[in-house]
């Protein structure tokens, strides 16, 4: 399932800067860059979307993934522990630039590392909306809209990612398609 991926540059990557914003309380700063940066790198492990520290949060092609709690700057405001998790923005041109890709996590939820609610699973899927990827249907799939710990990119998520940037090494097979664009620009997970 896919909304619309980022264009590729010249060496058929697409290539991202990422920021961190505000980061949550609950578990300490290093362990959950590490946790994105772990997210970035399974998805670039498949498919040919090359990320790269940004000079800046708003830089063009920049995915910034922060903590935020109810009204944060979107028409999305996150609504507490429980609920709506995180949201994502895709990718230009279904989103414009200074908010295209970003991922925002809710800070007020009970956040961890490999415990539930678990950084590393939710910035996965949320990261697959970041390069243009939309729900699946599949529960095995990591873009299945419903939380699960310890989800692995499925044969699913990396067919889709690959049809928008192609395997690593490799230009994607054909022109992958636009689908309409989702009525809600934010995804939230439930």
């Amino acid at each position: 399932n896919i909304v619309h991926g980022w264009d590729l540059d010249s060496d058929h990557a697409a290539h991202l800067g990422y920021a961190f914003g505000a980061m949550t309380s609950k578990v300490p700063a290093s362990t959950v860059e590490a946790e994105i940066l772990r997210a970035l790198n399974a998805w670039s492990g498949i498919a040919n979307v090359v990320f790269q520290p940004a000079s800046s949060a708003t830089a063009a092609r920049t995915i910034q993934v922060k903590f935020a709690s109810g009204a944060h700057g979107d028409s999305y405001p996150f609504d507490g522990p429980g609920g709506i998790i995180a949201h994502t923005f895709y990718p230009v041109p279904v989103n414009s630039e200074s908010i295209a890709g970003d991922v925002h996590l809710d800070a007020d939820e009970n956040w961890h590392a490999g415990g539930d609610l678990d950084i590393y699973s939710v910035v996965l899927h949320e990261m697959g909306h970041a390069i243009g990827l939309a729900h699946s249907d599949k529960p095995g799939d990591v873009m299945y809209p419903y939380y699960r710990r310890g989800m692995q990119l499925s044969s699913n998520d990396t067919g889709a990612a690959q049809q928008l940037y192609g395997a690593p090494g490799n230009a994607p097979a054909s022109p992958a398609p636009i689908t309409a664009a989702p009525a809600h620009p934010a995804t939230p997970l439930s």
